[in-house]
Parts: structure tokens; C-alpha cells; sequence
């Protein structure tokens, strides 16, 4: 069986610092936002690759996978790579999943959010056991954007992002921008905030 997941490309240390500090709330909610599209605010971004985030003492190892429609079967095997690679969070887009909610997986805990009956889209968290017991909370905004809210020194919220490509309706692209906004505006001020991204992406025929 081949893991069809985009590999994970290694891009450094990436430090978050004082002027990086945003984030997202530790309740679950699913609102659809209405607001200003995003401007101003500022983010350690790790889109498309690996990043190692130190917040004070704690280090966490940050992945992102598109893996195109998730069973079991590759769950287990993102579980596998996670453990091999010591990635702590791995933020996934395009599972196919339907519906929003949280479970165990062995060692792992998994947050996800999709739509109520289409198999589009969808966004998730896999975290590993040393992570899944600093989590103060999820969002699972829509079914392209989800965060969660981990506990430290500084909390850190990370948010996993699926965006529109550029072939998508406009009025699509702005609803998510807004959505994108209006969580951001909800985050406390002293947290720091992680945007893992795939910002509005060409497509290809």
C-alpha cells in the first residue's frame, strides 16, 4: 500500500517570538464568519513543509499533509511517519471525512472537521500523546479551517488552513478569508499563533 500524502519537506527552526503572539479559543465552535479580509495580523506560518516552533522551553515538531482522502489504513501509516519524523502536530487537509468531532488513536488524538454530508474538503489535527495532554481546546470553524490550543508557558494556538485555488468563485475566496479573520479576532492577544496553510492555490488541469 503507498501513503499518498505530499512528503514533508524540512525548512529549518522556526522561532516564535513576542511579536508573534495571536491565537485562536480553547471551546469548540462552528460558526461561518463575516469580517474584513485578513490584513494587519501577524503569524509564524508553515505552510507546505516541517517546523519546529520553540515557545520558551517547549520545542513541538510541526508537520502538514495533504493527503487526499484518509481511511484507516493511512492513518496508521501518518501515525507511523509522525512517530519516525518526531513530528508532535501534524495539521491535514483534504481527508475526506464528513462531519466534525475528536477521538483517540492509539497513541495519538484526533481533532477533524468536515461537512455534514459531502466528502469535500476537510481539515484535521493529529497530535501525539505528549501534545494531546496540553490541549486546552478546538475549533472546527468550517471545513477548511480548524485550530487547536495547546498549553505553555505561552499557549500556542496552531490553525490548519485549506484554501479555495484560484478557479474558485470569488464570493468562495472572500467567505473564507472572512472566516479565516473572524477566528483570528477571537484569539487571545498573548497567545502565540501557528497558520499552517495552503494560501489560495493555482490549479492545474
Amino acid at each position: 500500500m503507498t501513503l499518498e500524502v505530499e512528503p514533508l519537506r524540512s525548512e529549518g527552526v522556526q522561532y516564535a517570538t513576542g511579536e508573534e503572539q495571536r491565537a485562536s479559543t480553547s471551546n469548540a465552535r462552528k460558526n461561518k464568519a463575516t469580517g474584513p479580509k485578513l490584513k494587519g495580523r501577524s503569524a509564524v506560518d508553515v505552510s507546505g513543509g516541517e517546523r519546529k516552533v520553540r515557545c520558551y522551553k517547549d520545542l513541538h515538531s510541526i508537520g502538514t499533509w495533504n493527503v487526499r482522502s484518509m481511511n484507516q489504513g493511512k492513518l496508521d501509516m501518518v501515525k507511523q511517519e509522525m512517530t519516525r519524523l518526531n513530528i508532535d502536530i501534524s495539521g491535514i487537509s483534504k481527508l475526506k471525512w464528513i462531519g466534525v468531532g475528536e477521538f483517540n488513536s492509539d497513541d495519538h488524538q484526533v481533532y477533524y472537521c468536515g461537512q455534514e454530508s459531502l466528502r469535500r474538503n476537510e481539515v484535521a489535527f493529529i497530535v501525539n500523546k505528549r501534545v494531546g495532554k496540553a490541549i486546552l481546546g478546538y475549533n472546527p470553524q468550517n471545513d477548511r479551517i480548524i485550530s487547536v490550543r495547546i498549553q505553555g508557558k505561552f499557549n500556542i494556538t496552531v490553525v490548519q488552513v485549506y484554501a479555495p485555488t484560484t478557479l474558485a468563485e470569488e464570493d468562495e475566496i472572500d467567505w473564507f478569508y472572512e472566516a479565516l479573520q473572524h477566528l483570528i479576532k477571537l484569539t487571545p492577544k498573548n497567545d502565540v499563533l501557528i497558520k499552517e496553510s495552503e494560501d489560495i492555490r493555482p490549479k492545474f488541469s
